[in-house]
């Protein structure tokens, strides 16, 4: 089985994901770092996620993240060995490509937050690319509502983590809810 994180920029996601990885010895990936390596397969040029945004906007990246997922998805069903997957924020939203995951024995953790949080989250580390309203955290809510609805059309399993007040919590919650899940499997 493999385990597919997904939720809001800054829920938790790639904390989470990496936490379980090693917990459960199931090697992390996350497909920010995996459009990365196929951006320089294709042009030579070193550029993150977010830098591949900024010079070639949404529509670019989104092909770019839809063909990185599904070449990941290729590669699941030839792997002997589960991943851990951490998603960008989005990617539920970009066309079926977590429906195509799933069909690549995957299992899907949507890390819930209150809006709020996140979003004092995302101030802390700088503009997001998402964010250019006169009215930042409005334009965040509004985000996290159009968002919702996919999330929850994919999770498997949701781990609402705005009550629990420290990492630690998230995490034990996240690996418990995993640990389960791989307990049935057996």
């Amino acid at each position: 089985m493999n385990i597919v994180f997904i939720g809001m920029k800054h829920c938790g996601k790639s904390t989470c994901a990496r936490n379980v990885s090693e917990k459960f010895n199931i090697p992390f990936l996350d497909t920010d770092d995996l459009m990365g390596e196929l951006y320089f397969d294709k042009f030579q040029e070193k550029k993150t996620a977010k830098q591949i945004f900024a010079k070639h906007g949404k529509e670019f990246f989104m092909e770019l993240e839809a063909e990185t997922v599904l070449r990941l998805a290729k590669r699941l069903d030839s792997a002997k060995n589960q991943v851990v997957l951490g998603l960008g924020g989005a990617t539920p939203t970009n066309g079926d490509i977590v429906g195509e995951l799933k069909k690549h024995n995957c299992f899907v953790v949507y890390l819930k937050t209150n809006p709020e949080t996140i979003f004092s989250r995302v101030v802390r580390n700088g503009p997001s690319r998402f964010l250019n309203s006169e009215n930042p955290l409005a334009d965040f809510i509004k985000v996290s509502e159009e968002r919702e609805p996919f999330y929850l059309k994919y999770a498997d399993v949701i781990v609402d983590t705005s009550e629990l007040k420290t990492v630690n919590n998230m995490i034990k919650a996240v690996v418990e809810v995993v640990k389960d899940k791989i307990n049935q499997e057996k």
